[in-house]
């Protein structure tokens, strides 16, 4: 959730929009998808939900909530600067959130009342929960999304980012997150181990068909690991990078064990094969 506040003397409002963003209309704030999509480890994520922040003025009480409050500049170019954490967290929750700040896309810089491009100073919330589209059903979301891109199946996608892609591939294949408390009680756990050169852009997950969920891979002493899961369980490694709107993916069964796996291989996809293989999941 973003607000903004304006200097004193200028009641413009600043939305944080990134920069040549596509235009449409199956969601209301682009960010929301950007923080879904960004790679928070499970400690970052438990920290950010249970982070009370308390309101300085007893008449403030309303605005109560659990989440992270961050504040931060955007230039005339509108580029992130100088972010910082107000809530109180710990020293590794401040250094993931602060990266996610610093990677924001460039955005659409702010103007005043007089259409002058000025500096701005903004405040960004972040809190745990579902994110929209809500409002829209799956099918009406892929719909928008097919209708946006459909002169890109087969070439790069302009103007895409992780976010969006993200929350594409939820929706095509049908998934939804889960986390290692899903499996209560695990028959010989284990922490499953994929060893690949770790990258901010790749984003690895666990799909497990039977369950229709998605793990999100913790990155642990150089390595994506999966904790707590049983031994002998069926599921899919699978690595998505967006480099620029050409797509690299890879999707390979696996059956759980205590051997690393080590034979993540990311292949260029267009978006229709993309398509077809998230499909393939259900």
């Amino acid at each position: 959730m973003g607000w903004y506040f304006p200097s004193h003397d200028d009641s413009t409002r600043y939305d944080f929009i990134p920069k040549d963003l596509v235009a449409d209309d199956y969601y209301l704030n682009p960010l929301d998808l950007y923080l879904n999509a960004y790679n928070f480890s499970s400690e970052t994520r438990k920290e950010i939900e249970s982070n009370l922040n308390i309101a300085s003025s007893s008449k403030l009480q309303s605005f109560n909530g659990y989440g992270i409050e961050c504040e931060m500049g955007i230039t005339k170019e509108g580029f992130v600067k100088n972010p910082r954490i107000n809530s109180k967290v710990s020293p590794s929750t401040r250094r993931e959130i602060i990266a996610f700040l610093q990677n924001i896309p460039q955005l659409e810089p702010g103007k005043n009342k007089h259409g002058k491009i000025i500096e701005r100073r903004g405040l960004l919330f972040i809190e745990g929960g579902e994110i929209i589209p809500l409002y829209k059903s799956r099918e009406e979301y892929l719909h928008s999304f097919d209708r946006k891109y459909k002169s890109f199946e087969d070439k790069p996608i302009k103007n895409v980012d992780d976010a969006e892609l993200e929350y594409y591939v939820f929706s095509v294949a049908n998934l939804g997150w889960i986390n290692c408390d899903r499996f209560i009680e695990p028959n010989d756990p284990v922490d499953f181990i994929v060893k690949a050169p770790i990258d901010k852009d790749t984003k690895v997950k666990l799909v497990f068909s039977d369950l229709n969920g998605v793990l999100q891979a913790n990155v642990v002493d150089g390595n994506y690991v999966f904790p707590n899961i049983p031994k002998g369980t069926a599921a899919t490694v699978f690595a998505l990078r967006n480099d620029e709107g050409n797509l690299l993916a890879s999707f390979q069964k696996v059956t759980i064990d205590d051997t690393p796996f080590q034979g993540l291989a990311l292949e260029a996809m267009t978006l229709t094969e993309l398509k077809q293989q998230l499909k393939n999941l259900n």
